[in-house]
């Protein structure tokens, strides 16, 4: 994974084309394939393939892996537009995404409540839907955009790749200017938005749907 993440990092900077680049990819990518085969032949291997036989189960890890990829990507660039197009300190950053983590700690108090009503699988996909709600309006930001509401009410709403999107952020202009700043923050949340959607569709596709397969019965080796 070092591999590959440095691979896009690679990119932003030196291109796709790149030697290094392209070395970075296949590493990552055969030292997987490694991986793999070696789990499988395993007496004890440190990740049973066998987990994967449940489709609930990989759905629900690669949904996570997309929206936490989304997620820490909006932490990262919000920050970024926050300090270099608004004007704000290091402090004021972070107090500006207060709004978003009060309500987090409030939702813990609730949900645990309201899964028995209402079943895990369709709350999970309301929260993506608002996930994705609150990113597409998050990602129309420009440098002179309020933060109320325009800013804080999405990050209530929101309430899955930083590698990945710097890439986008490089291509949309960077951090030039302040205009070319919010326009590549912008941008990128734009693909954090992608990555919501994509989430979105994993929960529905696989794990929502009406037809159950039975869950894999774990044994020890």
């Amino acid at each position: 994974m070092t591999a590959i993440v440095y691979g896009f990092v690679r990119a932003a900077s030196a291109g796709w084309g790149d030697r290094l680049t392209v070395g970075s990819f296949l590493a990552g990518v055969g030292l997987l394939a490694a991986f793999v085969v070696t789990e499988m032949r395993a007496r004890q291997p440190i990740t049973p393939l066998r987990l994967f036989r449940s489709r609930e189960r990989s759905g629900a890890y690669a949904a996570r892996i997309l929206v936490v990829s989304g997620m820490y990507a909006m932490f990262f660039f919000l920050t970024q537009y926050f300090q270099g197009a608004r004007g704000l300190s290091p402090l004021q950053a972070g107090a500006a995404f207060l709004p978003m983590t009060l309500l987090v700690f409030a939702m813990v108090q609730v949900v645990p409540r309201i899964v028995p009503r209402i079943g895990a699988t369709r709350l999970l996909t309301v929260g993506l839907l608002l996930a994705l709600g609150g990113m597409t309006w998050l990602s129309r930001i420009g440098a002179d955009t309020p933060y109320f509401p325009a800013t804080a009410l999405p990050l209530l709403l929101l309430g899955v790749g930083i590698s990945v999107l710097v890439t986008v952020f490089t291509a949309a202009g960077g951090a030039h200017s302040v205009h070319g700043l919010s326009h590549a923050v912008s941008s990128t949340l734009t693909g954090t938005m992608v990555f919501m959607a994509l989430g979105l569709l994993v929960v529905v596709a696989v794990i929502a749907r009406p037809e159950r397969l039975r869950p894999a019965v774990l044994r020890s080796p």
